[in-house]
């Protein structure tokens, strides 16, 4: 009897050990942000951590002419009129194995950068996102040319016009008044 009972006090200090003791961070995630996490792995991306989420924030034409929405939307493959008056989160991730990594593999050793994602998504799914990379030690925020789609590509190569083509296109598009 008295083995039985060490026994069952040793398996259950291990259950708690286990338990306890476990790298692995439980978090429950919500429906939204499992949709953007699997967004993310599905790039092929290793999810080194989730950095949480944007309060929701809906867009609208007039937006559209103001920093940082233009310039997000420069990056995405869809007009952003297919989403206004819509409820929009952006969830953040830190990854590796992004085409960022591979842009700036340089730069990557050299330095102790890492891989930033945003991605947004509304009713249930992923509309979009960006990625940049950062400097981890936090000193100099981020690197290498500001903001890139989650695929890693810039402005230039998702419409085929520089930026200033591309501006005064997108000026007569959202803004009022076009600028003289």
């Amino acid at each position: 009897m008295r083995r039985a009972s060490v026994f069952i006090i040793i398996m259950v200090v291990e259950l708690f050990l286990l338990v306890g003791c476990s790298n692995e961070k439980q978090i429950s995630l919500t429906a939204d942000e499992e949709v953007a996490e699997n967004y993310v792995k599905s790039k092929g991306y290793k999810i080194i951590s989730y950095d949480g989420k944007s309060e929701p924030f809906t867009i609208d034409r007039e937006m559209m002419a103001t920093s940082p929405y233009r310039e997000i939307w420069s990056l995405q493959q869809v007009a952003p009129e297919l989403y206004y008056g819509k409820s929009i989160t952006t969830y953040s991730f830190i990854v590796s194995n992004s085409p960022l990594e591979k842009k700036y593999a340089s730069l990557y050793k050299k330095w102790d950068w890492g891989t930033s994602v945003n991605i947004m998504v509304t009713e249930g799914k992923v509309i979009g996102g960006t990625s940049a990379p950062f400097d981890k030690s936090g000193t100099s925020g981020v690197m290498a040319g500001g903001s890139y789609s989650i695929d890693g590509l810039t402005q230039e190569e998702i419409t085929g016009l520089s930026y200033s083509e591309w501006f005064e296109e997108w000026n007569k598009k959202y803004r009022e008044y076009p600028s003289s």
